[in-house]
């Protein structure tokens, strides 16, 4: 059957290797796809399953390339005339597909241009599956194509269905600093959500329409209420249309969700509550949502924010809430070297800067508590917390007893948290859980 013992090898190891990258399609749209079965039964967040995505697909690709790699060696002398066969034409362009999908995914790519970046990596997936089903259409293995449609269909089906119980509702929208802006939107009874879960927020627009963004929601008694950082595309333009309009307007929106897993944080002596930069509504509704609850439990909110002026249009929304509450409130002001005269309960807006900024500055904290016009309730302090020594101080002040800690800000933040949890967890005597809220894409 084979002129040599090479040429056997090449054909059988091109072989094997296609068909494994054909098996490893289906996992590719599963692991991409918002509504994943996996997450319902393992209960693994969005972010853990795109990262499952992104090591399946690069073994997927080396797996293409071995296969095409063979291929291309086995046809030398004979490729231009094998060009012209469908399936060895669907093979070529498919593995081309593969690797450009690759190359367009890298991070200063993604990052930079992620709108681009999606549309194309959708519309080259499509075109990838396309091109793999006339290449084996004749020769069998198609099963792994039919089964990759039908994740990819299922996801799709059920985000129109999430869609279609929420509709399209008037929000109202206002700008909060020269970066962010508030949607408050009256909430439909088929939208049930807990603390840290998100939506994916589409506005009626008629050239970005389709844009959607996933953002924390935040039950307000009958509204939800999102806090969304402009960059680029849609969020942008709204952004834009809110600064023309002086501020405030009304805008059709559609919310698909809620998607995620609340923390468990409830079921622990003591909750230790943490966040940062845009972060901070998941972990608000955290807080609120414990306090009202009958079983007696320690809580503490701490919040990492720029300035005291940005506070002020979070005050009614947020910290007013916390009054009457068992929330002990600690802010931490990363860019005040002093409170004499500030206060604390208007809603005027003011120029505030990156989330990261409210983490890296400094100076270091200083505990302020004698301005009389900020509320009693919480603790001021001026400058960037030291994570290690912040959670070993909070931990002992429980004074024993399970804690739960639950965190949602900025990247660098995150680091610093985890690495000074992972340090207690080992000498503390009770229990810590930590649990991350922060997302990746």
């Amino acid at each position: 059957m084979w002129t040599s013992q090479n040429q056997e090898r090449r054909r059988l190891l091109g072989d094997r290797a296609g068909i494994m990258a054909f098996g490893q399609v289906p996992l590719l749209i599963l692991f991409g796809g918002r509504n994943n079965i996996l997450t319902f039964m393992t209960g693994f967040k969005y972010t853990s399953m795109i990262h499952f995505h992104k090591l399946v697909s690069r073994f997927m690709i080396i797996d293409a390339i071995i296969h095409s790699t063979c291929y291309t060696i086995l046809e030398q002398g004979y490729f231009v005339k094998a060009l012209q066969t469908l399936y060895f034409a669907c093979g070529v362009v498919a593995t081309t597909l593969a690797g450009c999908i690759w190359l367009f995914s890298f991070h200063p790519i993604r990052s930079r241009m992620y709108e681009t970046f999606l549309y194309f990596h959708i519309a080259m997936v499509l075109g990838f599956v396309i091109m793999c089903w006339y290449h084996c259409r004749e020769m069998g293995f198609c099963e792994w194509i039919i089964a990759a449609w039908v994740f990819w269909v299922f996801d799709r089906v059920v985000r129109i269905i999430r869609m279609s119980s929420f509709g399209y509702r008037t929000a109202s929208l206002t700008i909060v600093n020269d970066e962010s802006f508030k949607v408050s939107v009256k909430r439909p009874k088929t939208y049930i959500s807990s603390p840290g879960q998100y939506g994916f927020v589409y506005f009626a627009d008629a050239l970005l329409w389709f844009q959607s963004h996933p953002f924390t929601v935040y039950n307000d008694g009958e509204n939800l209420v999102l806090y969304i950082k402009a960059k680029r595309g849609i969020t942008r333009k709204i952004y834009k249309q809110l600064v023309a309009a002086g501020g405030k307007m009304t805008k059709k929106i559609c919310i698909e969700g809620p998607y995620g897993e609340s923390s468990p944080v409830g079921k622990y002596q003591n909750a230790l509550l943490l966040t940062g930069g845009s972060g901070v509504p998941g972990i608000v509704n955290h807080a609120l949502t414990l306090s009202a609850k009958t079983k007696p439990q320690n809580i503490k909110f701490i919040w990492v924010h720029k300035t005291i002026k940005d506070l002020n249009f979070y005050f009614e929304d947020f910290l007013a809430k916390m009054k009457d509450s068992r929330v002990v409130v600690d802010i931490y002001l990363t860019r005040e070297t002093s409170l004499e005269g500030a206060s604390l309960g208007n809603s005027s807006s003011t120029s505030g800067s990156s989330d990261e900024a409210s983490y890296k500055d400094e100076p270091k904290t200083k505990e302020h508590t004698s301005c009389r016009q900020l509320p009693s309730f919480v603790n001021f302090k001026l400058g960037r917390p030291d994570m290690e020594k912040l959670i070993k101080e909070e931990v002992e002040a429980f004074g024993g007893g399970s804690v739960g800690i639950v965190a949602c800000g900025p990247p660098v933040m995150m680091d610093h948290l985890k690495h000074a949890v992972s340090k207690e967890v080992v000498s503390y005597k009770d229990r810590i859980d930590y649990f991350d809220e922060f997302q990746t894409w």
